[in-house]
Order: C-alpha cells, then structure tokens, then sequence
C-alpha cells in the first residue's frame, strides 16, 4: 500500500456502517473459519495464503487486504486480546468489501448440501 494512501481509519459494526468499508473484518471460531474459507474459494478457486504472527493484528488484518485485494486470516494479538477482549479461540477473517456479494453467494452454495450448524464430531 503506497505511503500516504489512506489518511485514516472508521470503525463500525458492519450492520450499523453508514458507509461503504473498505475492508470488513469477522472475529470467527475454528468452524466458522473453515465455513468462510471454503466459501471464499466458491467463485475463484483460490485458497486463502497466510502469514501468522502474534503481533500487529489490526495491520495485518487491514494492511495487506488493502494493498492485495485479497482474503487473509490473521491470529490476534496481545492488544486485540486485552483492549478488545478477543476471545482464546478466535481468529480473524479479513477481506475486501467488494468480495462480500461472492463470499455470501458460496456460503448459499454450501448451505445446500452441507449441515453449516453441525460439527462432524456432534
């Protein structure tokens, strides 16, 4: 992302946005991770590449999907985990709001044929 491209940043429930993001970001369980990423890859076929590190979240979960115009999972970090109250076993599914039509679209698709609301071990 070029020096100077972006002058901020405006946070809002997704549902509450009274303008078009950027970038949406889905605090997610194991499950829903695996749901949400076979979805992403309904129109394009493309896995989901990641970088895992244990710092910096709220730049790598908005910075790269900027500048890559792509999907990315990112773990939290010690800040998302004591300012935002990140829960143990959540992750962070990060992508550009213009891919929201497609990844709703693959969801449809797998509800289908697939129990969403069942894990295999249940």
């Amino acid at each position: 992302m070029p020096s100077g491209s972006c002058s901020g940043v405006v946070i809002s429930p997704l549902n509450k946005a009274e303008f078009k993001p950027d970038v949406v970001l889905m605090y997610v369980d194991p499950a829903q991770l695996t749901i949400l990423s076979l979805a992403a890859a309904y129109k394009n076929g493309k896995d989901i590449s990641c970088k895992i590190s244990g710092r910096a979240a709220c730049v790598y979960s908005i910075v790269p999907v900027l500048g890559d115009n792509e999907t990315k999972i990112v773990l939290p970090c010690l800040g998302d985990r004591q300012n935002a109250h990140t829960q143990d076993y959540e992750l962070i599914f990060s992508l550009p709001y213009h891919v929201l039509p497609d990844l709703i679209d693959g969801i449809e698709f797998l509800a289908k044929g697939v129990d969403l609301s069942r894990s295999p071990q249940e």
